[in-house]
């Protein structure tokens, strides 16, 4: 699965204590797929997304990042979590 494997160590550990001081879980995995309601399909497609997004950059010789790839599809996706 994209998400579960897509993590450097450091930032899985970094994950799992912030999941663990939030929802009492240090499974970051767990809490993305059943706590945030997230479906399971949804790694086939962000990856999917990803590949398509390089795919572009590439073929317009610019250059995107994971972080910029992030922040777009969340953005896209769950601004209405967000509380200003």
């Amino acid at each position: 699965m994209f998400l579960l494997c897509g993590l450097p160590k450091e930032r899985e550990v970094l994950a799992e204590k912030i999941v663990q001081n939030i929802w009492d879980s240090g499974d970051w995995q767990e809490v993305m797929w059943t706590r945030l309601g997230f479906k399971k399909e949804m790694d086939g497609s962000l990856l999917a997304r990803w590949v398509r997004k390089l795919e572009f950059a590439k073929q317009n010789n610019v250059t995107v990042t994971a972080e910029e790839f992030a922040i777009q599809t969340v953005d896209a996706n769950f601004a209405h979590w967000v509380v200003e």
